[in-house]
């Protein structure tokens, strides 16, 4: 491991190291939305896959066994600016929530993101008032 969440697209059977951890005859963990997820959003997000999966027939692979995160599957975005990246990218999650909430959701992180990129951190205050 080395990780507390999931980093790839993966699932299995009791295992925590997979996005989704099916427990045995009774429930499934989607394990990858942190606490700082909207739950409606994430919510929102896992049923409109979910349902689309089901529209095209389509076929989970076989669950994984051991460390996913050691494994080279599909990397889940790992950053605010690769997660916008996938969101843009995913015309039918975008359909889904629909075209309004989903323009401002872009816009909304696009311009989060450039703020965070513009923040002076405390670190870099401190190393660089040193330099000068």
């Amino acid at each position: 491991p080395g990780y507390f969440a999931p980093v790839n697209v993966s699932w299995g059977i009791e295992n925590r190291s997979c996005a989704l951890r099916v427990i045995e005859g009774s429930r499934i963990e989607c394990r990858r939305p942190g606490a700082d997820a909207n739950p409606y959003l994430a919510l929102a997000a896992l049923v409109a896959s979910a349902t689309d999966g089901i529209r095209r027939g389509l076929e989970p692979p076989e669950p994984f066994v051991g460390d996913a995160s050691a494994s080279d599957l599909p990397p889940l975005p790992n950053s605010l600016e690769s997660a916008l990246r996938a969101f843009e990218a995913d015309g039918e999650l975008q359909r889904a929530l629909g075209e309004e909430f989903s323009d401002y959701y872009m816009v909304s992180r696009a311009w989060e993101l450039k703020a965070w990129q513009q923040a002076v951190s405390d670190w870099e205050r401190e190393r660089y008032e040193r330099t000068v």
